[in-house]
């Protein structure tokens, strides 16, 4: 047995898992790591995004209001300091600091305000302030290249790749054991038997630190609202197993954990490649098609090279293929690479 391969899968899910019409996605990067694994990304994120109270959230990051809440937080030196390279946000703040009927929540910058409300200020932004708008729009664009960066430096430095599983819109989830009863615990299911089957192979042994955000998930036959635990993704692993998938491959699974200030930067990291995930997948109908957008967009590899088997996809699609070319496609490539590693495996 050669070397051991140890990776960190970071796990988050996109869209909303009570709209059947939306985009849904379950997965996130996997990374090659050591010891300074958490700390270097998080040094990466914050050099990337440096006015941004961390972890940032992407639903907070694609509102504009947001932007000038987190220049507001800033101590006065660190504005002066971030000044140069942030000018519209250090023009934003002079227009507010002239204004005296700003909305509660630029008033008091500290707290931390809901979706709905930075919709609202964004929207009170449009209505009053239409210059800083603008800018704001502006700034909403340069960070989404520096994330892009940010996540290509994750590739280059950590051989990052985004692994996904993604519902698309109108197709049905495959059942899959009795996780149907909720539809984050079916794809987390699909995302853990995917995940195995593209990191096993006989003979190579590979560890995986499995970390998930926290978030709540239905239970039994009267879909009872509880955290989801470790024990809950364990029981989906085992179930995973039991198909005979995962040959040399070690999973030790960590309890789900909140988003907040303490949570590792890999699932920062999870949370804004999700995001872009799902905002790119209905502008494909080819592999090739998503695998550009993806490199214009998330900038993590979307296929890991296999000997023998080509680009593999790491992004898998539930329900049925026939809904959309990309699937189908996707699917194909996967049918055609488990043919050729059985082939191998058997002579």
């Amino acid at each position: 047995m050669g070397e051991r391969t140890e990776l960190l899968a970071c796990v988050d899910e996109t869209g909303n898992f009570d709209c059947p019409s939306e985009v849904l996605g379950v997965g996130g990067p996997v990374l090659a790591v050591d010891s300074k694994t958490e700390g270097a990304l998080e040094a990466m994120l914050r050099r990337a995004l440096p006015y941004i109270p961390f972890p940032p959230h992407a639903a907070h990051l694609n509102l504009r209001s947001y932007h000038a809440l987190s220049w507001r937080r800033l101590r006065p030196a660190k504005q002066e300091k971030l000044r140069g390279a942030f000018p519209n946000l250090a023009a934003v703040e002079k227009v507010l600091l002239a204004r005296s009927d700003l909305p509660d929540i630029l008033k008091h910058p500290l707290a931390l305000p809901e979706i709905h409300d930075l919709k609202d200020c964004d929207q009170w932004f449009r209505r009053n302030e239409p210059d800083s708008y603008s800018l704001l729009g502006e700034v909403l664009e340069e960070v989404q290249q520096r994330g892009l960066y940010f996540l290509k430096d994750v590739a280059r430095h950590m051989n990052g790749k985004l692994v996904a599983v993604v519902k698309l819109p109108g197709s049905a989830l495959a059942t899959r054991s009795d996780a149907s009863a909720d539809q984050y615990l079916v794809m987390l299911e699909f995302y853990l038997e995917h995940l195995l089957l593209l990191y096993e192979a006989p003979g190579a042994s590979t560890h995986i630190t499995l970390r998930l955000s926290g978030r709540k998930v239905h239970l039994g036959p009267n879909g009872v609202l509880v955290e989801l635990t470790r024990e809950h993704v364990e029981a989906l692993l085992a179930k995973v197993r039991a198909k005979g998938v995962g040959d040399g491959v070690e999973v030790e699974c960590r309890a789900p954990e909140p988003f907040d200030a303490y949570m590792p930067a890999g699932l920062a990291v999870a949370d804004m490649a999700m995001n872009r995930l799902r905002f790119i997948v209905p502008r494909a109908e080819t592999w090739n098609e998503f695998r550009q957008l993806a490199k214009g967009h998330i900038g993590l590899p979307v296929e890991v090279r296999v000997p023998g088997m080509g680009g593999l996809p790491t992004i898998a699609f539930a329900g049925p293929s026939e809904v959309q070319g990309l699937a189908r496609e996707s699917q194909d490539r996967w049918s055609a690479a488990l043919i050729a590693r059985r082939t191998v495996e058997e002579a």
